[in-house]
């Protein structure tokens, strides 16, 4: 078995395996119908993602006798931070430890660095227990909320990052931005400030283009909500927001981003 970057000519062999990830695993084996959320995010974003992931150098392939049996992108973050996503394990290979191993090997890879982290989905069992299993620890949760829904949130104080911050939750990566990061999101319009405050914002995420926003500084709350509804012409925003621990949320029950950190 190894852990080496993946090139761009892995790109079919890897694509031909993720396509199979919600349908033929966990989307089956749901505890409970499957809400207008939990679809949404159960979309397969690696074809849009991969070549950036390969370009920058970020994508890793597990390999076993000659075939790559699964995939990993590892960035480190401004605060020293590396985030891991987009875990995939080809279907013939699955149940046979190669998640574990390929975890594993990023981070032995980058022990040098503070911490490591992922997020998962609350609706994501098989996930959750792989990473409690490797000894990482919840720190947060994001919740999902239609704007209506966010102020109300807000104003019975259930966010718990909204100026007052200990990380933000941007571009689906939980860190402290530097400046520099700030100032790039915000040339590329994907922060959005005004006096009501400053929000980041994701357009069209998803392929049903649902949008997605989270809330960084807010002197006016539903000032700056209304603002990120305005920007998304076909009105379908939702608002990411780190919430409480163990909050329900009454719009979304079932889906929630599990933010877990795993200190070398």
């Amino acid at each position: 078995m190894s852990f080496l970057k993946a090139r761009i000519d892995d790109r079919e062999e890897i694509l031909s395996f993720c396509q199979d990830t919600w349908q033929s695993g966990i989307y089956s084996q749901l505890p409970h119908e499957p809400d207008e959320i939990t679809r949404e995010t159960m979309h397969e974003y690696i074809d849009s993602a991969i070549d950036q992931w390969i370009n920058q150098g970020t994508l890793y392939k597990t390999v076993v006798n000659e075939e790559i049996a699964g995939i990993l992108n590892v960035e480190v973050l401004d605060d020293d931070t590396v985030w891991m996503g987009g875990l995939r394990v080809k279907e013939s290979f699955r149940r046979l430890g190669i998640a574990s191993a390929t975890t594993l090997s990023a981070v032995n890879l980058y022990r040098s660095h503070k911490r490591f982290r992922i997020s998962i989905f609350s609706w994501n069992e098989p996930s959750l227990g792989l990473a409690r299993k490797m000894r990482f620890k919840e720190i947060a949760e994001i919740c999902f909320l239609k704007p209506e829904y966010a102020k109300e949130t807000y104003d019975s104080n259930i966010l718990c990052t909204v100026n007052t911050p200990s990380a933000f939750f941007i571009d689906w990566k939980y860190f402290v931005p530097s400046k520099h990061t700030l100032s790039r999101l915000k040339e590329e319009g994907r922060i959005l400030e005004n006096d009501a405050g400053a929000a980041y914002l994701d357009i069209n995420a998803s392929p049903a283009g649902l949008s997605y926003a989270s809330v960084l500084k807010a002197n006016n709350f539903a000032g700056i909500v209304e603002k990120i509804c305005k920007r998304v012409r076909n009105g379908r925003v939702l608002f990411m927001q780190e919430c409480r621990r163990n909050w329900t949320p009454a719009q979304f029950p079932n889906v929630k981003l599990v933010v877990m950190e795993l200190v070398p």
